[in-house]
């Protein structure tokens, strides 16, 4: 049985329904960050949707959304239903060219419909965070993904 993604109370189900509304190319984002580690049991919740987006996605959301990330001002951010959904193009934020490539290579997660990055690679990419960035202000909350992440993956 796989666990529901619990973002500000949503289920898998209204996850899927903001990405249909959305209709972005299914082979073109995946779900990562908080979302992801809710899916899969790790987290009781997060506070938004994020989505790893292809560099040609990434620059039509930029013109097509209006608002920006939270935690990047140069990434596109959209609110749907009372949930923030932001889009990046490399969720380590120093190759943009990467996620393309990772999205096709990997095909991904797919469980109800929803594509998902790898739970190995979001630790990767956390730990690359926390490591080129270790006072930001987020850092406690990058370490308790990363003790939680390693904890899944050594499963």
């Amino acid at each position: 049985m796989t666990a529901q993604i619990e973002v500000r109370g949503i289920t898998n189900e209204e996850v899927l329904r903001l990405l249909q509304i959305l209709n972005l190319p299914i082979d073109s984002y995946a779900v990562c960050g908080g979302a992801l580690l809710a899916h899969h049991g790790l987290r009781l919740n997060t506070n938004d949707v994020d989505l790893l987006v292809t560099p040609e996605l990434y620059q039509r959301l930029l013109t097509q959304w209006k608002a920006r990330s939270q935690s990047r001002p140069d990434c596109p951010a959209i609110e749907i239903d009372g949930v923030r959904v932001e889009a990046f193009a490399s969720i380590n934020f120093t190759d943009s060219d990467k996620a393309l490539e990772y999205i096709e290579r990997h095909q991904l997660g797919m469980t109800t419909g929803i594509p998902l990055v790898r739970l190995e690679d979001m630790l990767e990419w956390k730990r690359l965070i926390l490591r080129e960035n270790p006072r930001c202000k987020r850092a406690r909350e990058h370490q308790r993904d990363i003790d939680l992440l390693e904890k899944a993956v050594m499963r």
